[in-house]
């Protein structure tokens, strides 16, 4: 194996994008010769180090936080909006899945 193709492997495992199989083998590889082992802890110290720890966001609102929000939610007035619900935006339309109207587009496949 290439020392390319181990450091694309190790980026892939650090960022958890591998296939079963490839990580099967990068883990064997890794087993095998602690360079790899290396190699793959550096990368996902890169890794941990660019997109930082995790936040206590990332895990959501504090339930306070939250009680207050759907508390907020719950006393904000709520309406439809004024145009006809069936009839969509000015520039949008909606052809149905079971239509025969295709409609001929300049933009190429679309």
């Amino acid at each position: 194996m290439k020392c390319t193709e181990i450091q694309e492997l190790a980026a892939a495992h650090a960022a958890g994008a591998l296939s079963r199989a490839d990580a099967a083998r990068l883990e064997a590889l890794m087993a095998a010769d602690p360079d790899v082992a290396a190699e793959v802890a550096d990368y996902r110290n890169a890794l941990t180090s660019a997109i930082g720890t995790p936040s206590a966001a990332a895990t959501g609102p504090s339930p306070a936080l939250r009680g207050r929000i759907l508390e907020r939610i719950a006393q904000t007035p709520q309406s439809r909006p004024a145009s006809d619900a069936s009839t969509p935006p000015t520039g949008h339309f909606v052809i149905p899945h079971d239509s025969d109207g295709w409609i001929s587009s300049r933009v190429p496949g679309f």
